[in-house]
């Protein structure tokens, strides 16, 4: 995954699928294999309860995805381009 990306996941809503006042702890590892093999695992533990209260919605903005959109166009384009002169 390239730097600074993310993956996220919908769990449902926060009230029907988490027990507050549980330990409810989960541990997750990560193996990847990079361009030059495999990388060193890496493990997390996440403990829901400390996600209680936390902002629950995207960072960012709609400026933002324009700007990203505008990108991808312009790729879209050169990729036509080189596609053309093939």
């Amino acid at each position: 995954m390239a730097p600074g990306r993310t993956l996220e996941w919908v769990l449902g809503a926060a009230h029907s699928t988490v027990d507050w006042d549980a330990n409810n702890g989960y541990k997750v590892r990560v193996e990847a294999d990079g361009p030059f093999g495999p990388l060193e695992p890496l493990e997390y533990v996440i403990i829901l309860g400390n996600l209680k209260g936390s902002r629950a919605v995207a960072s960012g903005n709609l400026r933002a995805v324009a700007l990203e959109l505008h990108e991808i166009g312009k790729a879209t384009n050169r990729v036509n381009r080189s596609i053309r002169q093939l």
